[in-house]
Parts: C-alpha cells; sequence; structure tokens
C-alpha cells in the first residue's frame, strides 16, 4: 500500500513538472519586461519540484528496500520453524 502512494506520489511530481516546463515556454513567449521576474520564479519552483521528486523517489526506494527486507525475513522465519 504505501509503495502504491509513493507511485501515486512521483507521478503526481512528474505532472507537477510537465506543467511548470509548459508554464516556462509560454513565459519565454511574454514580453521581455515580464519574462525575466517570471522565469526566475518560474525556474525555482521547477528547482523545488524536481528536489522534491528526488526525495520522494529516494524514500519510495527505502519503503521498498525495507519491504524486501521484512518479507525476506518473515520468509525466513516461516521456513525455519518446524512443521507441526
Amino acid at each position: 500500500m504505501r509503495s502504491e502512494l509513493m507511485t501515486w506520489v512521483r507521478k503526481a511530481s512528474i505532472i507537477g513538472v510537465e506543467l511548470l516546463d509548459q508554464q516556462s515556454a509560454a513565459f519565454r513567449r511574454l514580453p521581455e519586461q515580464l519574462a525575466p521576474c517570471l522565469g526566475e520564479q518560474h525556474e525555482l519552483a521547477i528547482e523545488d519540484l524536481e528536489e522534491t521528486q528526488a526525495e520522494q523517489k529516494t524514500k519510495a526506494e527505502i519503503a521498498a528496500s525495507e519491504a524486501a527486507k521484512q518479507k525476506r525475513i518473515k520468509s525466513a522465519t516461516a521456513s525455519a520453524s518446524p512443521a507441526r
């Protein structure tokens, strides 16, 4: 369930980055006076989203690794217990 949630969070982050990329392209077409201010703010927002996405990916990898470890422990414990 947790990995499913992390998958959705990652997808939302990717969509967010894609939307910001589209907005960035639109900002480039703005008059020269407006574009630099909006562009800077936009680039910072993209950087923040990318950083968040990287953090979420790391958390998801750690959670998946921990889940696999717990599964191995559970499997080893089950196979080591004597049958009744």
